[in-house]
């Protein structure tokens, strides 16, 4: 089950917009870094990108579902479709962190920096699309209440 600061349109935007501006403050940072051609440092922050990205977007995902997603089925079977693209949105989520990570190896810096904007980019959608589907259920309302 899922912790009710899921349930809720409100609590659930502010779990996503804190991760989200972490990410972000990272990406500015390596940016900045980028320019300045200074590639230890670049290294560095992009790390930090990827430890926020992990322990706290996908973190959220694989919880959400576990636990949230499992109880939107459980309550309303036709949100089947919903669930299964917002868990193929979280796999492009996974699959945009491994590409960033890959683009560190080799040292393609310009390459990572355009992984991590496609990130967030990807991140962004997928927050305001599962919102969404958060607060057109019909038991949302109630379920908040509690």
């Amino acid at each position: 089950m899922s912790g009710p600061a899921l349930r809720g349109v409100e609590s659930h935007h502010a779990i996503h917009q804190t991760a989200w501006y972490e990410a972000e403050e990272a990406l500015e940072a390596a940016e900045t870094l980028n320019v300045a051609s200074d590639g230890a440092r670049f290294a560095r922050v992009a790390e930090v990108f990827l430890e926020v990205v992990e322990a706290r977007i996908l973190a959220h995902a694989a919880e959400e579902e576990a636990g949230l997603y499992r109880e939107w089925l459980e309550a309303d079977d036709g949100l089947r479709s919903a669930v299964n693209s917002l868990m193929l949105e979280h796999d492009t989520l996974r699959h945009l962190a491994l590409a960033v990570e890959a683009a560190m190896v080799e040292k393609e810096h310009d390459a990572a920096l355009s992984r991590m904007r496609e990130f967030l980019e990807a991140s962004a959608a997928h927050s305001r699309h599962e919102e969404d589907v958060l607060r057109d259920r019909p038991l949302s309302r109630k379920e908040t209440s509690l």
